[in-house]
C-alpha cells in the first residue's frame, strides 16, 4: 500500500454513538475503524468547539494530539478525550487521520461531531411542573404466594388514570431580538413524557426518559429544536404528555402500581442562543396549564392504552399558540431546590428507545361479539 492509497478512517463514534447530541461525561471515548487489512501505526486527532451564534469552528483546537504512535499491540480501541474541559450544552467537531505501515503520508481527515449535555449539577436550573391530577390508585400489596391466588377481577379502566397534558406558551421575544441560531430542549419526567412544540413532535424517542432507580436518580434527554424555534420572532407553545410509565404504573410480575410515586411530574429546560451571541434559559412557570380531558384515557406499560377519539376535538391545537386553556387546571411548580438531592437529574446515557419498524394491519377481523381485531400477521 502506498502513501497515496491510505484510506481515511470510518465509523467515527463518541462514547459508542455516531455524532451524539448529548454526551453525558466530561471525558468521552473517541473511536474509529481503519478500513482495509493494514493496521494503523499512528493517528492524529483534533477537536474544535463551534461558535453557538454562527456555527463556525473556533480556533485553536480544544485538543490536538499531534501524530501519536500506536503501541503494538494497541492498548485500547478507544481514545479518552484529553483536551480542555468540555463545556456543557456545547457543539464540537472532531477529525482524525491515520498512518499505516511505514507510510510517511497520512490518510485524508475523517470528520464527525458531537454535542454535550448538561455536565454539571449546577447547569440544571429549571423547576419541575406537576399537573393537577388524581393520584395513581395503589394495588393491594402482593407477593409470590398470592400471585396465583383467585382475585376479584376489576376492569383496568376503573383503576387507571388518563394521560396528563401540560401546555405552556413560551416567552415571546421583542420584535428587535436577534434570531435564534441554536436551541436545545432538555426533557425528563417522573413517569414517561413526550414533548411537542407548536404541534410538532420533538425527537423520535419513546418511553423517555427510560427506567431508572428513581429513588437514586432520574435521567433527562436532550433534543435539537433549532428548526422549530428559528426564524422571525413569533409565538411558540410547548406541550408535554405524561404517562405513568415505570414510575407510577405497573412494573412488576405481581402487577403492583406506584413503585416510586403516585403523582406524575414533568421537567424541561430550554437553552437558546441568538445570532448576536446572547443566551437564554427557559423553564416551567405558573402560566402553564394542564388537563386530563384528552383522548388517551389510560396508558400503562403492562396493561396497554385506551383511546377515545370522541374526546380529541376538545383538545385540537392544545400544543399550539392561540389555544384557549382558560378551562384547564393550574399546575404546581416545584423548585428544583425542593427535590431530594439523592434523586437528582442526570444526563441520559446510551441509546434511547425508538420506533424501529411499523407494521401495517394484514387483516381487520370482526369477532362474533362485534369487536374489531387487527391482525398484523405476526
Amino acid at each position: 500500500m502506498t502513501a497515496m492509497t491510505v484510506p481515511a478512517p470510518v465509523r467515527l463514534t463518541v462514547d459508542h454513538q455516531h455524532a451524539p447530541l448529548g454526551v453525558a461525561v466530561p471525558r468521552p471515548a473517541l473511536a474509529w475503524q481503519v478500513p482495509g487489512e493494514v493496521p494503523a501505526t499512528a493517528y492524529e486527532v483534533e477537536v474544535r468547539r463551534l461558535d453557538p451564534a454562527t456555527g463556525e469552528e473556533l480556533e485553536p483546537p480544544v485538543w490536538a494530539t499531534g501524530r501519536t504512535e500506536i503501541p503494538d499491540p494497541p492498548a485500547s480501541p478507544w481514545l479518552p478525550y484529553g483536551g480542555e474541559p468540555l463545556v456543557s450544552d456545547t457543539d464540537y467537531v472532531w477529525r482524525v487521520r491515520i498512518w499505516t505501515g511505514s507510510d510517511a503520508v497520512p490518510s485524508p481527515w475523517a470528520a464527525s461531531a458531537f454535542s454535550t449535555s448538561l455536565l454539571q449539577a449546577a447547569d440544571v436550573v429549571a423547576d419541575w411542573v406537576e399537573p393537577t391530577q388524581t393520584p395513581v390508585e395503589l394495588e393491594p400489596e402482593a407477593s409470590f404466594a398470592t400471585l396465583f391466588a383467585p382475585q376479584e377481577i376489576v376492569p383496568a379502566g376503573e383503576k387507571l388514570r388518563p394521560a396528563k397534558l401540560i401546555r405552556q406558551d413560551l416567552p415571546r421575544a421583542d420584535a428587535g431580538a436577534a434570531p435564534i441560531t441554536r436551541a436545545r430542549l432538555f426533557l425528563s419526567a417522573q413517569g414517561v413524557v413526550e414533548a411537542s412544540i407548536d404541534g410538532t413532535e420533538v425527537g423520535d424517542t419513546v418511553l423517555a426518559p427510560g427506567w431508572t432507580s428513581y429513588h437514586t436518580y432520574t435521567e433527562f434527554e436532550v433534543h435539537d429544536v433549532t428548526a422549530l424555534l428559528s426564524g422571525p420572532p413569533r409565538p411558540h407553545t410547548l406541550g408535554l404528555r405524561l404517562g405513568d410509565g415505570w414510575f407510577a404504573g405497573r412494573a412488576t410480575i405481581t402487577g403492583e402500581s406506584g413503585q416510586y410515586g403516585t403523582l406524575l411530574r414533568g421537567w424541561w429546560q430550554l437553552s437558546l442562543t441568538r445570532a448576536d451571541g446572547t443566551r437564554e434559559t427557559w423553564g416551567p412557570d405558573s402560566t402553564a396549564h394542564s388537563t386530563t380531558s384528552g383522548p388517551l384515557r389510560y396508558s400503562d406499560i403492562m396493561i396497554g392504552e385506551k383511546r377515545d377519539d370522541r374526546l380529541a376535538a376538545a383538545v385540537v391545537g392544545w400544543d399550539s399558540p392561540g389555544f384557549d386553556d382558560s378551562a384547564w387546571d393550574p399546575v404546581r411548580i416545584i423548585p428544583s431546590a425542593e427535590i431530594d438531592p439523592a434523586t437528582a437529574l442526570e444526563p441520559f446515557r446510551g441509546e434511547p428507545v425508538r420506533r424501529l419498524m411499523e407494521l401495517p394491519a394484514a387483516r381487520v377481523i370482526t369477532t362474533p361479539a362485534g369487536e374489531t381485531v387487527l391482525d398484523f400477521g405476526r
